[in-house]
């Protein structure tokens, strides 16, 4: 990723709402985000913990949204502070994170792109839990000084591409991930051991270490598994819903607007490979549309679609910041053949 990708982001503050509490996070969101890093923290820590920060924004820098959340609420924690107990109960643990990243995943911001788990100590146990249950939605786990033993049986449902990573100090978790290794299902998985390091990686260096393999290992396995996600915009339902079909049967992910206003809003909302845009469409046009994002920044590739093709529509068109357009009625593989010149990494034609 280049500097010019991620000199941008924005932090907000989130508010998860689970069953019967509410957890706080900080959702971090660079310009063209790749992918988005779930953190789950290890034993008596929070999502203010300054290692799982140093590695996030490492992430963030690489091209990647980051959510770091409390996977307890204030009352908990003080009551494991005491007892040390609710640090070690997984079940309980998976379970918070398996609803905060059902949660995260609806939103519009990050909708469509692959999640990843990254998992400290007790927290490596609940991502690999979590994993489990989310039906291949995670695209990959890293754990740092984890203790993936923890996850028991469900070590051997994992097929998420995952890395372990351990201090070369920390003798005993060594062990653990050792054992732990073998039992991981998943085709791809790694023990990684970061010479010198003890179990917090406080070492000079050794938290670095961390976060450039957890970025490389994120950008190989969630940025393979990630399919081009186009906005189209068609206020003809029959029509719409034909496009949406036909580019998910090609491995995109799509959402749909049916017209100007709402185009506009989820274009400035959310990121995009590609807006597959119809001319005419109520509200805004096509080209107001168009207009309004290039005004605002917005460099997203877009495709008009025009059932005209007089040469005042083309010349409008293209002086509004259209890079491509199509004249209806046209043959699905040209469209395609027209959006793959225009997405970087879109599906080859067969």
């Amino acid at each position: 990723m280049s500097d010019a990708t991620t000199a941008i982001r924005e932090t907000q503050p989130v508010t998860i709402p689970i069953p019967g509490a509410a957890l706080h996070g900080d959702l971090t969101l660079p310009r063209g985000a790749q992918g988005l890093v779930v953190f789950a923290h290890g034993s008596g820590s929070s999502r203010h913990s300054p290692r799982n920060r140093l590695v996030a924004k490492r992430l963030q820098d690489a091209g990647f949204a980051t959510l770091l959340f409390d996977l307890l609420t204030a009352q908990e924690e003080a009551v494991d502070a005491v007892t040390g107990t609710i640090r070690f109960d997984i079940e309980f643990l998976a379970t918070r994170l398996s609803h905060a990243t059902a949660w995260i995943a609806a939103r519009p911001e990050v909708h469509g792109m692959p999640l990843g788990y990254f998992g400290a100590s007790t927290g490596a146990a609940a991502a690999l839990v979590a994993a489990t249950r989310q039906a291949g939605r995670i695209g990959a786990v890293v754990s740092r000084g984890g203790r993936p033993d923890l996850a028991g049986a469900s070590l051997r449902a994992v097929t998420a591409p995952t890395l372990l990573i351990v201090g070369g100090a920390d003798h005993q978790v060594i062990r653990l991930n050792q054992e732990a290794l073998v039992e991981l299902a998943a085709e791809t998985k790694e023990l990684v051991i970061v010479p010198g390091a003890t179990h917090l990686f406080e070492e000079p260096g050794t938290l670095e270490r961390v976060a450039d393999l957890a970025a490389t290992w994120f950008r190989r396995h969630l940025q393979a598994a990630r399919h081009p996600r186009i906005l189209v915009v068609e206020d003809d339902p029959t029509v719409g819903a034909l496009l949406e079909q036909g580019l998910r049967e090609d491995e995109f992910d799509v959402e749909r607007a049916r017209d100007g206003d709402e185009a506009l809003a989820k274009a400035n909302a959310a990121e995009y490979d590609l807006i597959l845009l119809d001319h005419m469409l109520p509200k805004r046009t096509g080209v107001e549309v168009t207009r309004a994002l290039r005004k605002a920044g917005k460099r997203t590739p877009i495709l008009m679609l025009t059932a005209r093709d007089e040469p005042e529509v083309i010349r409008d068109s293209r002086a509004a910041g259209i890079n491509d357009l199509l004249s209806k009625p046209f043959r699905f593989d040209d469209l395609l053949d027209r959006i793959r010149a225009l997405v970087p990494g879109a599906h080859p034609a067969a």
